[in-house]
């Protein structure tokens, strides 16, 4: 199939850019349906002689038109009415201008702040050309995609700027000071009886080990780090704990849930078949079907290099539990329903 693709920046009436594929096609290629990579847009425009499927999604907007005959206008409003569907939209916020300023004056520490001049942008683009990962685009892109990706990878111009310091570390050569950190904030602490402490130290860390620290305090840096060495100890000590009396009530669950998770089949085919009157537990059913399949994530033992495993959290049963009991209640009831219509 023949696809001729242009990307095309705009920007909404909030100021906010975005980016949209226009594609031309003598014919419909089911590939259109698929969502663009975020990289490359944020919804597509496509012109065809062919309409497109029903159903299609509203970032997908297609012009059955001659090739060559959709002027510029037009395209511009065809992508207005993508954008405001795209799974990528973004809400307003601030401008490129504040987060170049941002980003530029993260590479002032330990020194003052440092007003940003003209060549701040390309300053940036350079710092970014070094680098992969998520800084790429930016040292890829012309000026349009440059302020399009600002948005789109980092929140606000402090996350910027943050990213910018934890580069400025890497290059220093502080991985594993970082490792850390990201293991303190991964690790996230359900503040109950036990856990109290390690919640309020995690807290105190986190305020404390900002790369911005880093650079303009490395006393208290190194303090906080050896700080957080002792305290990635004991809260993996009495995370490994709890995540075992959590498998093993995972195992536990399952077992007494059987009879329900049987029944479930039995109750989905009185529903279909609809003999007694209106289906009953439909809700009840789809409860069971999630909490069963977060139950079943939920490993035999936690990954000793992760701080959290199974999206289990120190400190607090997963809700997935008591949800599947009541749902489980609520099946067994509603078969026992259907049951009683069937012998009247």
């Amino acid at each position: 199939m023949e696809l001729s693709t242009e990307r095309r920046f705009f920007t909404d009436p909030f100021g906010t850019p975005y980016a949209v594929e226009v594609v031309t096609a003598h014919a419909w290629d089911p590939a259109l349906a698929v969502p663009p990579d975020v990289r490359q847009a944020d919804a597509r425009v496509v012109i065809c002689m062919e309409p497109a499927p029903p159903h299609s999604p509203g970032w997908l907007v297609a012009l059955v038109e001659e090739p060559g005959a959709v002027d510029v206008d037009e395209v511009a409003s065809l992508a207005a009415r993508a954008w405001l569907q795209s799974p990528y939209y973004r809400t307003p916020g601030a401008p490129a201008s504040d987060y170049v300023a941002a980003g530029f004056q993260a590479f002032c520490p330990p020194h003052p702040p440092c007003p940003p001049g003209p060549q701040a942008r390309e300053i940036l683009v350079a710092f970014a050309r070094r680098r992969g990962g998520v800084f790429a685009p930016l040292g890829e892109e012309g000026r349009d995609g440059f302020d399009r990706w600002l948005r789109v990878a980092w929140r606000s111009p402090g996350h910027f700027a943050r990213a910018v310091l934890v580069e400025r570390m890497a290059e220093a050569g502080e991985r594993e000071a970082l490792a850390l950190v990201a293991f303190v904030e991964d690790a996230e602490v359900w503040p109950d009886g036990n856990t109290v402490a390690l919640a309020e130290q995690r807290r105190s860390l986190i305020e404390r080990l900002t790369p911005l620290r880093y650079f303009a305090d490395p006393g208290g840096w190194d303090e906080a780090c050896a700080e957080a060495l002792e305290w990635r100890g004991a809260y993996q000590t009495a995370y490994f704990a709890h995540f075992r009396r959590v498998a093993r009530q995972a195992t536990d669950t399952l077992s007494d849930l059987l009879p329900a998770i049987t029944a479930s089949d039995l109750l989905r085919t009185l529903n279909r078949e609809g003999r007694n009157g209106q289906p009953v537990g439909q809700d009840a059913l789809e409860r069971l079907r999630r909490a069963v399949a977060e139950i079943g994530e939920i490993p035999a033992a936690p990954d000793p290099g992760r701080a959290r495993t199974g999206g289990v959290t120190l400190g607090r049963v997963p809700s997935a539990f008591a949800d599947a009991r009541l749902a489980a209640a609520a099946v067994l009831a509603a078969v026992e329903v259907q049951r009683r219509r069937a012998a009247v």
